[in-house]
């Protein structure tokens, strides 16, 4: 396992909300590039995606520097998530 050791229980689930926000980013901004790549989607979507990519270079500054999540940065991936959803909708629509 590659994930640090929990100091709490709401340690633990700090960090299954922050690697599941994150993963679902990194999902996203793999959509978003397989759209790319087919010519579906302009490079205006790339500013869309903004956010979730800002949320997967938090974790990795958190990885890099061994920083275990805490609630503000568990928030900013949560948001990102959110966004990501709301703008890979709003992308696909037009």
């Amino acid at each position: 396992m590659s994930a640090p050791v929990c100091t709490s229980q709401a340690q633990c689930r700090l960090n299954g909300l922050f690697g599941t926000a994150v993963a679902l980013c990194t999902a996203m901004l793999a959509w978003v590039a397989v759209d790319l790549m087919s010519a579906g989607l302009s490079g205006a979507a790339l500013l869309w995606m903004l956010p979730p990519a800002l949320a997967v270079a938090l974790w990795a500054g958190l990885r890099l520097t061994g920083t275990p999540p805490c609630g503000i940065t568990a928030t900013l991936a949560c948001a990102g998530a959110a966004w990501g959803v709301l703008a890979l909708n709003l992308l696909e629509r037009s």
